[in-house]
C-alpha cells in the first residue's frame, strides 16, 4: 500500500509528500520535529517515540484505549508535557509491530460483553464507547432505566441515524448472543432498501475481516411505548469479531432505547 501510494503521489508530480514504510510507534526521528501528528491505528497508550518527536506547541490527534474500547484524544505539547482533550469514541485497527506486542489489555473473545448498554456514561453529551454516532440525542426525560437513553431521530429516509459498537467474539466458542433491550418508537417508518430497518443488528466478521452472515433484533415501525425486546443471534463459527449497530439505519421517524444487555451462550 505504501509504494502504490507513492507511485500515485509521484505520477501526480506531488513533491511535498514524503511517503516512509515502517512502525508508526516509532514515528520518523530523521524528519522531526512535526508540527503535528495525525494517528489512524490505535495503540493502548500514547507512544513515547511520537511524544518526543512533536514540536513543542505541536498538536497530535490519535486513538488510543483497549482494542474494542478507544477514544480519539487531541494532545498538544506544552512546556514538554501533554495536555489531553478526550473528543469522541472511535474504533481503529490496532497499531501493529511493537505497540501490539506490548498490549497489556488483551479481549477474550470467549466473553463478548456491550460496554455502557445503559448511556449513564457521557462526555460532552456523547455516550460512551458507542463510536459512529449519528443522528441521536443521549435524553434524561424520563428514562425507563437509570437516568439517561437514546432517541434516534430521522426524516431523510435513507440517512444513518445509528451507533456502532465493536467486540471479539469467537464463534468456535460462543454458539450466541442473547440480547435484551428497551425500545419506544414514534412514528417510525421502514426505508426503501432490505437494509434500511430500525433494529439492532449484528454484523460478523472471520479472522480475514470478511463479513459473515448478521442478525438481531426487530426491525420495529409504527408507534408504541417502552417495551422491553429479546432474541437469541446465532453466531457463525467462523466468527472472530463482531458490530452491533442500533438505530433507524435509514428508516424515518423517531426510536428510542435503553438498558441493551447481551449475554453470550457457550457453544
Amino acid at each position: 500500500m505504501g509504494k502504490t501510494a507513492a507511485k500515485v503521489l509521484s505520477d501526480l508530480k506531488y513533491e511535498n509528500v514524503n511517503p516512509r514504510i515502517g512502525d508508526g510507534y516509532l514515528g520518523w526521528p530523521e524528519k522531526a520535529p512535526f508540527d503535528k501528528i495525525i494517528v489512524t491505528c490505535s495503540p493502548e497508550d500514547i507512544p513515547k517515540p511520537l511524544v518526543e518527536q512533536l514540536r513543542e506547541g505541536g498538536r497530535m490527534i490519535i486513538p488510543i484505549g483497549e482494542r474494542y474500547d478507544q477514544a480519539f484524544y487531541l494532545l498538544e505539547k506544552k512546556d514538554g508535557e501533554l495536555v489531553r482533550k478526550k473528543l469522541l469514541p472511535v474504533l481503529f485497527v490496532p497499531m501493529t509491530g511493537d505497540s501490539e506486542d506490548n498490549r497489556k489489555v488483551q479481549p477474550d473473545p470467549t466473553r463478548p460483553t456491550i460496554r455502557y448498554g445503559g448511556f449513564e456514561a457521557e462526555n460532552d453529551g456523547i455516550a460512551e464507547n458507542w463510536y459512529y454516532q449519528r443522528q441521536l440525542t443521549r435524553a434524561t426525560d424520563g428514562a425507563p432505566e437509570g437516568q439517561a437513553y437514546i432517541r434516534f431521530e430521522n426524516v431523510d429516509p435513507g440517512r444513518g441515524a445509528q451507533m456502532l459498537q465493536g467486540m471479539g467474539v469467537d464463534g468456535s466458542k460462543v454458539s450466541a448472543l442473547q440480547f435484551s433491550l428497551r425500545v419506544r418508537t414514534k412514528g417510525v417508518k421502514l426505508g426503501e432498501r432490505p437494509d434500511e430497518r430500525p433494529a439492532l443488528r449484528v454484523h460478523f466478521y472471520d479472522v480475514d475481516r470478511r463479513e459473515l452472515p448478521s442478525d438481531g433484533v426487530g426491525p420495529w415501525d409504527g408507534t408504541f411505548d417502552w417495551k422491553r425486546v429479546s432474541k437469541l443471534v446465532h453466531v457463525p463459527p467462523k466468527a472472530r469479531e463482531a458490530i452491533v449497530r442500533i438505530g433507524l439505519n435509514g428508516g424515518t421517524g423517531e426510536l428510542s432505547v435503553d438498558d441493551v444487555q447481551m449475554k453470550a451462550v457457550p457453544r
